[in-house]
């Protein structure tokens, strides 16, 4: 059995997609390394790269920006989160969440930073759904609380 969020088969990650026949006038395909959908509540969107390798195209940033946009606005809260590691040797592991944020997307606004770390702020984010997760639910239950029965005698 095999531990959650580890990769099942290393073999088959090790393989490179070619989309060079998905181009559309000057639109190709990009990716994003991990994704979070947090209990139909909200996304935490994550992109990193080697600290080297880091500067972040611009087509690229900017699909991101509208896919979490476009998530804000079907009421899904969402971070984009971009970060960069150290890890030299490609064929080493890069533990995703001691990634330094270089710079976020958050209600709508860029936002630099240069001390958190991605599980930094993911953490924050989680507690800050479900928060709203909590709130939604005292608002369901006060809508479908029954209203006290008025006795006149």
């Amino acid at each position: 059995m095999n531990e959650r969020g580890q990769i099942q088969n290393r073999e088959r990650r090790k393989q490179i997609f070619d989309m060079r026949s998905l181009l559309y006038g000057k639109i190709t395909p990009t990716d994003l390394d991990a994704m979070i959908e947090y209990k139909n509540t909200g996304f935490v969107l994550i992109e990193a790269k080697y600290k080297q390798d880091f500067y972040q195209e611009m087509g690229q940033q900017l699909a991101h920006e509208r896919m979490a946009r476009a998530l804000w606005i079907a009421n899904k809260p969402t971070v984009l989160i971009f970060a960069r590691h150290d890890i030299a040797n490609p064929a080493s592991d890069v533990d995703l969440s001691t990634c330094q944020v270089t710079q976020y997307y958050y209600c709508g606004k860029w936002h630099r930073c240069n001390r958190w770390t991605v599980k930094q702020i993911t953490d924050s984010f989680i507690r800050h759904l479900d928060n709203l997760i909590q709130a939604r639910q005292l608002q369901f239950n006060a809508q479908a609380s029954p209203e006290p029965a008025l006795h006149s005698k």
